[in-house]
């Protein structure tokens, strides 16, 4: 078997000035080479676009790691 490089993921954060927040939208694909579909989460809390921005990165990681 041989062993397949990890692909190539994205996180897009966006930020919009809203009249009185802001607008974050957070886009992730997790492979741009193999043309997965990508997640697209929107908050005005930053804590929220924080913590999809992590859990994004900590995913991405752990399935470098099993291929």
């Amino acid at each position: 078997m041989v062993a397949q490089r990890p692909g190539t993921g994205v996180c897009l954060v966006r930020v919009e000035v809203q009249l009185h927040s802001v607008l974050i939208t957070v886009c992730t694909y997790a492979d741009v080479e193999r043309d997965t579909a990508g997640t697209q989460t929107s908050t005005t809390d930053v804590e929220s676009a924080v913590q999809t921005v992590r859990e994004f990165l900590l995913d991405f990681l752990a399935a470098g790691r099993d291929s």
